[in-house]
């Protein structure tokens, strides 16, 4: 995180989308990976990033990585994208 912090102070323009992953379906009002999302956002804003550059969605599980139990735990992530 710090070497994006880095480069969105380098490059003001650059907008990135966040996006939270979880590895199983959870019933909840907020759904996990969109808590997942917003927890870097809000990292990012308080280090001097302007929130108007993120877009941050939750996928849940609609991109897993893996489908079998015993890596079930590595599709709990967030994966960061520029977008220009």
């Amino acid at each position: 995180l710090l070497e994006l912090i880095k480069d969105l102070k380098k490059n003001e323009k650059n907008k990135i989308l966040i996006e939270g992953h979880t590895c199983c379906d959870i019933a909840e009002p907020e759904p996990l990976s969109l808590k997942r999302a917003k927890f870097i956002n809000d990292y990012l804003v308080k280090k001097g990033i302007s929130a108007d550059r993120f877009k941050i969605i939750g996928l849940g599980t609609k991109k897993l990585l893996f489908n079998d139990n015993k890596n079930h735990k590595k599709n709990r992530r967030v994966e960061i994208y520029s977008i220009y």
